[in-house]
Parts: structure tokens; C-alpha cells; sequence
């Protein structure tokens, strides 16, 4: 992700007015850095719900699934909809933005659960 980001402020026609269709390297660089940061979500969650559902937090497990799959969806959708592919309003980039938050909000909430501390193992478990 550093490199896209490196490559797209020093890509041609950064920052110029025109349209990012017109453009087919901010295309691409934009196309990467969005699948990037959905990659970079989904991989997070997954970090997360692999340590809680072993140890049997199963609805705060499907919780951040229906979530990272909200996030990474809508997502997608968005970036469709930025470039033009189809309109799909204000509703969708709202909904996105309430699942990021939800999603932070609830990967904050998990921080502090033992069983997401450095020190935990599996067989820690049920030994105080």
C-alpha cells in the first residue's frame, strides 16, 4: 500500500481537474489502493474473529463477520459508484460510513478481552 500511495501522488495529472477515467494510471492506482484498504479490513477482522470464536465469544465472532463483510461490500460498491459504473445515491456511502464505525467501535470494545492480549495461548485457557 505505501508504494500505490508513493505512486499516486507522484502519478502524471495527480492533481489536475480532470476526470479519473481520463487518466489511466490514477485509474488503476485508485483501483488498487481501494482493493488495498478492503483487503487491509477484511484481513483485521479475520486476525480478530480467529482468536474470539476458539474461545467461544461466537456472537461478538459473527458480529465483526457481518460487519467486515458490510464494510468490504459497500465498499466495493462505492468504488463501482465513484467511477461511474452505476449510480447509486447517498444511501450506500451512509451505510458504509455506520459500518466502519460499527466496526471500530466493536474492534475497540474487543481490544481489552483477555483472550486478544499478547500473553494469551490456547492453553491458558480456563487457567485463570
Amino acid at each position: 500500500m505505501v508504494c500505490v500511495s508513493l505512486v499516486a501522488m507522484v502519478a502524471p495529472g495527480a492533481h489536475s481537474g480532470y476526470p479519473l477515467m481520463a487518466l489511466p494510471i490514477k485509474h488503476v492506482i485508485g483501483i488498487a489502493d481501494t482493493a488495498g484498504a478492503l483487503i487491509a479490513v477484511w484481513l483485521t477482522a479475520e486476525a480478530v474473529i480467529r482468536r474470539i470464536r476458539p474461545c467461544g465469544d461466537i456472537s461478538r465472532a459473527a458480529l465483526l463477520d457481518v460487519l467486515r463483510w458490510a464494510v468490504v461490500s459497500l465498499g466495493a460498491l462505492g468504488m463501482l459508484a465513484g467511477y461511474g459504473y452505476s449510480g447509486l445515491g447517498l444511501v450506500p456511502l451512509i451505510a458504509w460510513f455506520a459500518a466502519i464505525v460499527a466496526l471500530i467501535v466493536v474492534l475497540y470494545r474487543s481490544a481489552r478481552l483477555p483472550y486478544l492480549s499478547s500473553i494469551w495461548g490456547p492453553w491458558r485457557v480456563g487457567h485463570g
